[in-house]
């Protein structure tokens, strides 16, 4: 069931901000972000924009400093520990490092196994275990092994497992397929995508591989350092981006057509990236931006739909309008 306004996952004016010696690093730095039931949001950027933070946040493993975060009508970012238990059945996430997400001096029973003994008491989880192994594409036979004795695709598809044992209605997906071979990486995704519709699932698809997040995503959110600065439906931010951040990100994607590829014209960002604890005045983009102008200077762009159903966080769409 969603919330009452339609999302069954919401964050509002999300800040997270870590204390350092220096000042203080603002990973993310107020953001806005619904998703629908059923629907995939993929949340692309560089590393270190806070992508991942915002997964780690929303799950409860890093506390937020400020904003709200509603799952299924209920706000859940000031809850204990304790509070926050009986929501992990209905969201769960999938952590980007398969060899370090899984604990090697377990089996793959008694991994997929544990949240079913911890949230359901159940203590004889061998058919259900068996279950979800066939569901990922796992051979039940092995369950009784350790995860160094898997590929990094096997394991990624053990952490999935362990995800969907509880049945949950939403799951975080941070960067699943970025330590994994190409043609691997083809065949997880291809199992997150029958997964979604055979079971009703609903994603956060954490990227930086705009490739992969335009094969998996209904809805695309750009982020630069801790903030939105794009979010349209899949095919118009890759047919239409409006920032120039998404175009750059966009012009780095190789085409699989040699004749264009030799053709295209890659956007290669000059200037440096401001410091995580500097304090930015205007648009914090604006060092590395080929299109700035004055205005960008001391005004920081806010994210406004432009066009229905595009927000984007640039003066340039309301320059080029008064311009027109």
């Amino acid at each position: 069931m969603s919330g009452a306004n339609g999302a069954i996952l919401e964050i509002q004016g999300l800040k997270v901000h870590f204390p350092v010696p220096r000042g203080v690093v603002k990973a993310v730095d107020g953001i806005d972000l619904r998703i629908e039931k059923g629907e995939t949001l993929g949340l692309v950027g560089e590393s270190g924009c806070g992508k991942s933070t915002v997964a780690r946040t929303v799950v409860g493993l890093v506390k937020p400093t400020s904003g709200r975060i509603v799952l299924e009508g209920r706000e859940i970012q000031d809850l204990s520990p304790q509070e926050m238990r009986p929501l992990r059945a209905e969201l769960q996430m999938v952590f980007q490092d398969p060899y370090a997400s899984l604990n090697p001096r377990m089996t793959v029973a008694s991994i997929i196994g544990e949240p079913l003994l911890i949230h359901r008491g159940l203590r004889d989880t061998d058919a259900r275990v068996c279950e979800l192994m066939s569901l990922v594409g796992l051979d039940p036979s092995m369950r009784r092994r350790y995860p160094h004795e898997f590929s990094g695709g096997q394991r990624q598809r053990i952490g999935l497992a362990r995800s969907l044992a509880l049945e949950p209605d939403v799951i975080l997906l941070d960067e699943p397929v970025s330590a994994l071979d190409v043609s691997v990486q083809a065949q997880v995704m291809n199992l997150l995508d029958d997964l979604k519709k055979r079971l009703g699932l609903t994603y956060l698809f954490i990227a930086h591989n705009l490739a992969v997040v335009r094969h998996m995503s209904d809805r695309v959110a750009v982020m630069y350092l801790g903030r939105i600065v794009e979010l349209a439906d899949r095919d118009t931010i890759y047919a239409e981006p409006m920032h120039p951040y998404t175009e750059a990100l966009l012009s780095a994607v190789p085409v699989p057509d040699p004749v264009v590829e030799d053709t295209r014209e890659r956007i290669r960002l000059e200037g440096e990236i401001p410091s995580p604890t500097e304090e930015i005045i205007g648009c914090p983009f604006r060092a590395r931006c080929p299109k700035a102008f004055d205005r960008c200077k001391t005004e920081a762009p806010k994210l406004k739909e432009h066009a229905p159903g595009h927000f984007g966080a640039c003066h340039l769409p309301e320059e080029n309008q008064s311009d027109e």
